[in-house]
């Protein structure tokens, strides 16, 4: 299957207002892939956007977001052994299942990039969640 007609095929698996890959002036981006293990921010794994489930399988490391308020959905990703709260001695051993399972509201702006993460920094695997690390304008 050519990738065009996929990636359109998955768009349509999203609904609400966001998309896959298109790119428009009066949108923002959210890029969820880039792996900042070391620095303890994994990447995402996004299971639902604005409310609506993702289906299995469908990329989700990039969408393109229309301005307003949205909410992304999903758990960290990548190996966590890198990340100090785990390689350290007398680290935490690394869980298995989903890491950081959690929900960000965050609001786009047109013409930006955010780039999210898993940040699971803290000892606290309660405060382990969904966090905007890095905004490109």
């Amino acid at each position: 299957m050519n990738s065009l007609i996929r990636t359109l095929m998955v768009a349509t698996m999203i609904t609400g207002s966001a998309s896959i890959w298109a790119e428009d002036a009066a949108s923002g981006i959210v890029v969820t892939s880039d792996d900042q293990s070391q620095r303890c921010i994994l990447p995402l794994v996004v299971t639902a956007v604005d409310g609506q489930e993702v289906e299995d399988g469908a990329p989700t490391d990039r969408f393109e977001f229309e301005a307003g308020t949205h909410s992304i959905s999903g758990y960290g990703a990548g190996d966590p052994a890198l990340c100090k709260t785990f390689a350290a001695e007398g680290g935490l051993p690394v869980p298995e299942g989903p890491i950081g399972q959690s929900t960000l509201k965050f609001n786009v702006e047109a013409g930006k990039a955010y780039y999210l993460g898993v940040d699971v920094r803290s000892d606290n695997t309660d405060r382990w969640k969904i966090v905007t690390w890095k905004i490109k304008h």
